[in-house]
Formats: C-alpha cells, structure tokens, sequence
C-alpha cells in the first residue's frame, strides 16, 4: 500500500488555479506579476481551504521523530 500519494486527484491543481486567478493571485502570461494576498483573499479561497483541510486530514503530522529515552 503507497504511503503519500505523489499526484492530487484530476482537477484539483486546475481548479484551484482557476481559484487563484480569479482573484488576481496567480502569475499568467497577462499578468507575470500577480497582486500580494490580503487578509480579505483569505476567506474567498475556499476551494484551496478545504483542499488544504482534507490534505491535513488524510496525511496529519505527526512526530517527525521517535521518543528518546534518556537515562
């Protein structure tokens, strides 16, 4: 069974794109310098929010480490 899946599902990439530009967000070939995000961005994303979510849902982090036992 694979660890961490390597690719996203189909569409997703594309989608939150289109997200992002629609905002002004994302660099294109119109717009090689896009806008810098504000506070206000942040709560029309919510396309990129929830993938963010379901990322974190499906691989949390966790100790990166194991627990030392000192003496």
């Amino acid at each position: 069974m694979p660890r961490a899946r390597v690719c996203p599902p189909a569409g997703v990439q594309e989608r939150i794109a289109a997200e992002l530009d629609s905002l002004g967000l994302l660099a294109t070939p119109a717009r090689p310098k896009p806008r810098p995000v504000e506070q206000e961005d942040l709560k029309r994303l919510t396309y990129l929010t929830a993938a963010t979510k379901e990322a974190m849902r499906m691989y949390p982090a966790g100790a990166s480490a194991s627990p030392r036992i000192t003496r």
